[in-house]
Order: C-alpha cells, then sequence, then structure tokens
C-alpha cells in the first residue's frame, strides 16, 4: 500500500464505538504476519477487504477496507473476537465448534494470504543524546515509547492532520 487514509467523521465514530483508532489501526498494515482476504459479501460498488495485524500498540487489530487509486481506505477497525484472533494464528485450521459468535464465517479463509501487503524496511541506527538515554534502559524502551508517540499522532512529520504513515516507513 502506498498509504493509507480514512473519512475523519468515520473514525471518530469507530473509536467510540469499538476503541480502536484509525490512526493505530493503519499500522497493521506494517505487520509482516498480516492476514487479509477478500470480503465479497460486503463488496457491492468496491472491492472490499478484512485484514488482521498487530498494530505498533502490539494489539491484535480487525480491519475492513478498500482500495481506492492504490491506498488502502479503512472502513472499520476494532479489536478481533477469540475466534478471529485463532484464525491470525492459524488461518483456515480452525475446526471447533463456534462458542460465540464469528463475524468473519462468511469469508473464505482458505484463499487468505499472510504478509502480502507487508513491505519490509529493515532496522535503522540512530544516536541518542546523552540526557535522553538516561530515560532508557535499553532499545526496546526507546522503541516503546517511539510507538506510543506514533499512536498518539505525535511523533515527529506525522501528526493527526497527516493521515498517512510517511513514505520512509516502507
Amino acid at each position: 500500500m502506498k498509504s493509507v487514509s480514512w473519512d475523519v467523521d468515520k473514525a471518530q465514530e469507530n473509536e467510540r464505538k469499538h476503541y480502536v483508532t484509525f490512526d493505530e489501526a493503519q499500522t497493521i498494515f506494517l505487520d509482516p504476519l498480516l492476514v487479509h482476504v477478500d470480503d465479497g459479501e460486503h463488496s457491492n460498488d468496491e472491492d472490499r477487504y478484512f485484514a488482521m495485524g498487530e498494530s505498533v500498540r502490539r494489539r491484535l487489530v480487525a480491519v475492513i477496507y478498500t482500495v481506492r487509486d492504490g491506498n488502502a481506505w479503512i472502513i472499520s477497525a476494532r479489536i478481533p473476537a477469540a475466534r478471529e484472533r485463532r484464525r491470525y494464528m492459524k488461518g483456515d485450521r480452525i475446526h471447533d465448534a463456534p462458542l460465540e459468535e464469528d463475524p468473519t464465517a462468511h469469508l473464505d479463509w482458505s484463499k487468505a494470504r499472510r504478509g502480502a501487503l507487508f513491505e519490509a524496511r529493515g532496522p535503522i541506527t540512530v544516536t541518542i543524546e546523552p540526557v535522553i538515554a538516561e530515560f532508557y534502559r535499553d532499545e526496546a524502551a526507546v522503541n516503546d515509547a517511539l510507538r506510543m508517540l506514533i499512536c498518539e499522532g505525535r511523533a515527529g512529520k506525522w501528526s493527526r492532520d497527516k493521515r498517512e504513515l510517511p513514505h520512509d516507513w516502507r
């Protein structure tokens, strides 16, 4: 995906209803284990897809999206149900009796693809000023702090007004 976009009003409604921001939801497209499948049943005018992946907040997030002009357009985002979480882990190999409603039961999971949208970018090295380094015990602590800023829309050139990931994330 070149970028990820959405309707601002729909994003606010989604956060109130599902407790997932579209800012966080867009980060699942960075997950190398992202699973996505066509959602033909809910597609009348355009192709729709269901994707599930780990966000930068390290939460599993389910996203309904379409593709417009080569860019992902988020329609909805939520925390997946237990059966959906198991699908993320095992794909179509879940054959247990339904214990709960499965909102994705209509999808053909045998055609799901893992990682097809992921564009890898290697790690980078940065220099942290000594006074800043005193606040972080290790690399993981720095990355956790940066993830938090990204999710809050306060990271560098990525703000809540700019609705796409920076191009250098690819």
